[in-house]
C-alpha cells in the first residue's frame, strides 16, 4: 500500500461521484469508504515506480515471488 494510494469509488458510485450537479458533500465523502476486502489485489512492484520519469504498463507488472 502506498501512502498516497488513489481513491477507489465502487462503480456503481461512479455516475453519482461524477456528477457535476452534485455538490452534497456529506453524501460524496459517503463514497469514499476504504476498498471492500478482496476488491484489490496487493503485490510488490519495481521501485522504478518512485520516479516520476518512469511512465508505461511494465510500472504494474509484479515482482517475482520471494522463495
Amino acid at each position: 500500500m502506498h501512502d498516497r494510494m488513489p481513491m477507489a469509488i465502487v462503480p456503481d458510485a461512479w455516475a453519482e461521484w461524477l456528477d457535476p450537479r452534485n455538490h452534497d458533500v456529506d453524501q460524496l465523502r459517503a463514497l469514499m469508504a476504504p476498498p471492500v476486502d478482496g476488491s484489490l489485489d496487493l503485490y510488490a512492484v519495481s521501485k522504478a515506480v518512485d520516479s516520476v520519469k518512469n511512465n508505461g504498463p511494465e510500472l504494474l507488472e509484479p515482482l517475482p515471488a520471494e522463495g
